[in-house]
């Protein structure tokens, strides 16, 4: 029953929601969902998580934000390049 509720429900609502996002807003969510389920379940039933799940969403967190700003930077040095041809 969990299955079919938990997992199955939720992707058929995802999959009519995706039809009226942008591709970034489609993909955040289920990127940063399994990042936050720690933070749902302290919230919700008080279990803290360990300190190797908090490590673990930090590094995640920190390579998500760096490979950003270097894609960005990356852009940015690209797009001044062409314009100065």
């Amino acid at each position: 029953m969990l299955g079919i509720i938990q997992v199955g429900l939720s992707y058929i609502l995802y999959s009519l929601a995706i039809e009226h996002l942008s591709a970034l807003d489609g993909i955040i969510l289920p990127v940063v969902e399994p990042l936050l389920n720690p933070v749902w379940v302290a919230l919700t039933i008080g279990e803290q998580p360990s300190k190797f799940a908090i490590l673990g969403g930090v590094i995640i967190v920190i390579t998500i934000v760096a490979r950003n700003i270097y894609q960005t930077k990356k852009r940015q040095s690209i797009a001044q390049s062409s314009k100065s041809l």
